[in-house]
């Protein structure tokens, strides 16, 4: 049975981040046959039913790697009281200290209060390390970003394979970040990108890398749907009379780098005009049900209380069955609205879709994934003075063609399909194929 330590950042109560985690170890099965899968925890935050799959838990790294660099920043903050020289207290400085504070672990010189010897003794035990897809690498993040440059680096020592699948860059300025990230790479043999040029674009400016790349597509393009009874019963628990059409509508209090409630009037305007024009009712889709993401069901609820067309909008029960979601969404007549993965569940069964976002973080994502596809599916940036009319103008465009935009999402899918599973099969390959 092959052991894999899978680092899933925060699959914490978003339904995208589990449906990541979850497809990723349903792959890895797949593809290595059965695994015995290392998987760390931050703390009692939830995680997905994982019931399907051996799971060992272990302490996060991350908790040593906070622990430390805060260290750092303490010990700083003396010298400043006298005359002595106050170290850097940069991202490179705050991972220099920690890979000190690892090597010290190791030695048994340093304190571990937060499990490090723990996970390390399972890290050694491991075939493969693989992180799941995400969008950890951006100047927002640049203190979670620089704890995976210095993961990598870590454990490559450790284990034979090193696979950081489906991630998603940007935006990134940070110079300090660019060094890192330059030296974590060439310590990682395998790395896949999510979105369709940026990351790619950026890593080659990079320099020169040891790892292999390629651009796969998100971790959940192959995430299988529920079947259609499952399904077909759960959207008649949302109102709907069966075979209705409807639209997949979506949004959320934050996008991780600002709040969006002062932004709910213009979503609440563009719902009213997409029930209005197709003539549809919207269901809203709650992506998360925790407060790293927010509790998207109370976002729909204060949305709602201040559209014109109330009851044009319905709301999914909420639900931990990510499946069953996304054949939910696979139902629709397009997908509107904040949450990335509702529309990479609905354009990879070849739902056409308008995203709405605010901000450089969500910027990123949204235009990676529509690039794909082109067409119709819009990414709109609903906070700039022509938001909503842009969005307006969306709406109109997608209506007209939707028919024909699906027939080109299908062939896209077709060409993502065929590089998806890139890292799995040079993982298979790398360690002899599949083990029974």
């Amino acid at each position: 049975m092959r052991r894999v330590f899978v680092d899933h950042g925060e699959a914490y109560g978003n339904l995208g981040d589990e449906a990541m985690l979850l497809n990723a170890l349903r792959r890895l099965t797949s593809s290595l046959g059965p695994c015995h899968f290392v998987i760390p925890r931050e703390s009692s935050r939830p995680l997905p039913q994982l019931d399907d799959f051996v799971v060992e838990h272990v302490p996060s790294p991350f908790l040593f790697f906070e622990r430390t660099a805060g260290i750092l920043d303490r010990y700083r903050g003396l010298l400043a009281r006298t005359r002595l020289p106050v170290p850097d207290g940069g991202l490179r400085a705050k991972v220099a200290f920690a890979r000190l504070a690892w090597r010290g672990v190791r030695l048994g010189t340093w304190r571990d209060d937060y499990g490090l010897r723990e996970a390390m003794r399972a890290i050694r035990q491991c075939d493969v390390f693989y992180g799941v897809g995400a969008a950890d690498f951006n100047d927002f993040n640049a203190f979670g970003a620089a704890y995976k440059c210095w993961l990598y680096r870590m454990v490559r020592p450790f284990v034979p394979i090193v696979a950081v699948s489906a991630q998603g860059f940007g935006p990134l300025q940070n110079a300090e970040l660019k060094v890192l990230m330059a030296g974590a790479f060439d310590d990682v043999d395998l790395l896949g990108f999510r979105d369709h040029a940026f990351s790619e674009q950026f890593t080659r400016g990079l320099g020169p890398l040891q790892c292999r790349t390629r651009i796969t597509g998100d971790e959940a393009f192959s995430l299988d749907p529920a079947g259609q009874v499952a399904r077909d019963a759960y959207l008649a628990e949302t109102g709907l009379a069966p075979g209705e059409s409807f639209i997949a509508v979506h949004w959320r209090s934050t996008d991780y780098t600002q709040d969006t409630d002062h932004l709910f009037p213009r979503v609440a305007k563009l719902w009213d005009m997409a029930a209005q024009r197709s003539g549809l009712r919207l269901v809203f889709f709650p992506m998360s049900y925790d407060i790293h993401s927010r509790h998207d069901d109370a976002c729909c609820q204060a949305i709602g209380s201040i559209m014109k067309l109330p009851d044009r909008l319905l709301m999914a029960p909420i639900s931990h069955d990510v499946g069953l979601i996304k054949a939910a969404i696979g139902a629709s007549r397009f997908t509107f609205g904040l949450s990335y993965h509702v529309h990479v569940f609905g354009l990879s069964q070849g739902i056409p879709a308008l995203i709405l976002f605010s901000g450089d973080y969500y910027r990123f994502k949204s235009d990676g994934l529509v690039a794909f596809y082109g067409g119709v599916n819009r990414a709109v940036n609903i906070g700039s003075p022509a938001g909503v009319e842009d969005a307006r103008a969306a709406i109109e465009a997608m209506l007209a063609q939707e028919s024909g935009a699906r027939a080109a999402i299908g062939t896209t899918n077709k060409e993502l399909a065929q590089d998806n599973d890139w890292i799995l099969g040079e993982i298979s390959a790398r360690l002899g194929g599949v083990r029974r």
